[in-house]
C-alpha cells in the first residue's frame, strides 16, 4: 500500500534513510533523533513538499518525498514535480518497491497535470528504464576565499541576513522567470539558506534589490 507517512511513520523513515544513505551518519542516537524531530516538525506544517511510504503488513517497507515545482519551460511556468530520497528496506530489496514508487510518483504528477518529473538518480542506468532521461549539465562551482581577488570595487557587496529574504525571494523569482529550465524557490528553500550557521551569504545590491 502506497500512502502519504504520518508523524508516526517519521522514525521508521528516518532509519531506513540511514540504512540507505550511511553518508549523512544518522546512525548516532543524537542525530538520528534530530532527524526525527525535524521531520515530524515539517509534517505539521505547510512545507510544500508531501512524504510518501510504501507499506506491507510488517510496516514501512519504502518512503520518498515528493516535490510540488513551478519551473520555467521556454518562458512559460509549467508545474513540475520532484523526488528525492527514495529509500528502500534492506529486507525488501529486489521486490520491486522502489519501483513501484516511482510509477506511484509519475503517475500522480501526470494527474496533478505536471508537465515534467524531476530527480537526481541514485542510479541513472535504473531510472533510465524507466523513461526518465538526462537534462542540461549542472555546473558546481566551489573555491576558498582566499582565492578572490583582493583588488577591484566590492562596495555594492555585503552579508545577507534573514532580514533580506524578501529581497532574495524577488531575486529568485526574477531568475526563474528569465531562465529556461529553472525552477520558483520555495518559502523553505529561502528560510533553509540562511537557517546554517556556519553559512556566510553575500549578496550584490544594486539601488534597491538583490542582483546576484
Amino acid at each position: 500500500k502506497i500512502r502519504m507517512m504520518t508523524k508516526e511513520d517519521a522514525s521508521s523513515y528516518v532509519d531506513l534513510i540511514a540504512e540507505c544513505y550511511p553518508a549523512m551518519q544518522l546512525t548516532a542516537a543524537e542525530k538520528r533523533d534530530q532527524a526525527v524531530h525535524r521531520m515530524m516538525a515539517r509534517m505539521d506544517e505547510p512545507v510544500g513538499y508531501s512524504h510518501v511510504g510504501v507499506f506491507d503488513e510488517t510496516g514501512l517497507v519504502g518512503g520518498m518525498i515528493v516535490y510540488p515545482f513551478l519551473m520555467n519551460w521556454r518562458g512559460a511556468m509549467v508545474n513540475a514535480g520532484g523526488v528525492g530520497m527514495v529509500a528502500t528496506s534492506l529486507m525488501h530489496r529486489r521486490e520491486h518497491v522502489a519501483r513501484d514508487m516511482i510509477r506511484w510518483f509519475v503517475e500522480n504528477e501526470r494527474d496533478r497535470g505536471a508537465a515534467f518529473a524531476l530527480l537526481y538518480p541514485f542510479s541513472p542506468a535504473f531510472y533510465h528504464r524507466m523513461g526518465f532521461g538526462f537534462s542540461s549539465p549542472v555546473m558546481r562551482y566551489e573555491l576558498i576565499p582566499g582565492l578572490l581577488p583582493a583588488t577591484g570595487d566590492r562596495s555594492l557587496c555585503r552579508a545577507l541576513t534573514p532580514d533580506d529574504i524578501d529581497l532574495v525571494r524577488e531575486h529568485c523569482h526574477r531568475v526563474a522567470t528569465m531562465r529556461n529550465g529553472m525552477l520558483e524557490k520555495h518559502e523553505y528553500e529561502l528560510k533553509g539558506m540562511f537557517g546554517n550557521a556556519t553559512r556566510n551569504i553575500v549578496g550584490v545590491q544594486e539601488a534597491d534589490r538583490i542582483t546576484g
